[in-house]
């Protein structure tokens, strides 16, 4: 909270790498919370079709939660890449993650980089895809397709104007 300068962090007291314990609605709920109280206009989920199933119970509570009907303020939604859970599936019906929409990060890699680093316990021995060398390699694959240094890619999914 401290190193990225959030005004608040929202802790909805669900277990990680168990959500698929909980009936959807126990999870939308709290999200949608959340949603009302900060009212967003642009809301980041992980990827439907990543491998890690919690990621998986989220994108289908936050998409539920954020119905323009539900959640007015939100007018962007965009899907995000994890390394090590979206590069993994391998579901022939997915169609894989297709970016369609790209952040220039290139003044801010380094930066990202650092902060990344804090959450030790999410970085592995290389192979591993969360490693510092990958990391930058991949901002580079999608800084090349976005014709910049660096870039962070996403699908958007959900894009109101006006």
């Amino acid at each position: 909270m401290n190193a990225l300068h959030f005004k608040s962090v929202s802790q909805l007291g669900l277990k990680p790498a168990g959500l698929e314990t909980y009936p959807l609605g126990e999870i939308i709920g709290p999200i949608k919370s959340v949603l009302t109280r900060i009212a967003p206009e642009i809301v980041y989920v992980p990827f439907r079709n990543d491998v890690h199933s919690d990621h998986q119970y989220v994108f289908d509570a936050v998409i539920s939660a954020s119905k323009t009907f539900r959640s007015p303020s939100v007018k962007q939604l965009l899907a995000y890449e994890t390394p090590s859970e979206t590069d993994f599936d391998l579901k022939p019906e997915s169609g894989g993650f297709r970016p369609n929409y790209y952040n220039n990060i290139t003044e801010h890699a380094e930066k990202k980089l650092k902060t990344c680093l804090l959450y030790e316990s999410e970085f592995g021995q290389f192979p591993f895809p969360r490693r510092p060398e990958v990391l930058r390699a991949l901002w580079q694959i999608r800084g090349a397709q976005a014709g910049c240094k660096a870039a962070e890619a996403f699908m958007l999914l959900k894009q109101i104007n006006g």
